[in-house]
């Protein structure tokens, strides 16, 4: 779980694959992205987060594929030639 840089929102990331955003006051699902494009059972997200400026999410799977999402949600690129990153800090810019 991160919250946005202006703290109203977070982003989870879920054993079923999705990664959601949830806004902070009040507590209600804003959006939920699909990690599983192909229609296969999608692989677990370890961890999800946002841009420094808030305006993309970056998420990685189990397998270690790594999810780049507008905030709105959509989709910008999947690829596993990124490295693997574990924390809060999404290190994008």
């Amino acid at each position: 779980m991160n919250f946005s840089p202006d703290g109203s929102e977070v982003v989870t990331a879920s054993d079923d694959g999705a990664i959601r955003v949830w806004h902070v006051q009040p507590n209600e699902l804003q959006a939920e992205f699909a990690t599983s494009f192909t229609g296969g059972t999608p692989d677990p997200i370890d961890w999800a987060a946002y841009s420094t400026d808030g305006s993309r999410i970056l998420a990685s799977d189990s397998t270690g594929l790594v999810y780049i999402f507008t905030a709105s949600g959509k989709r910008q690129a999947a690829s596993r030639d990124q490295p693997r990153h574990h924390g809060g800090d999404s290190g994008l810019e």
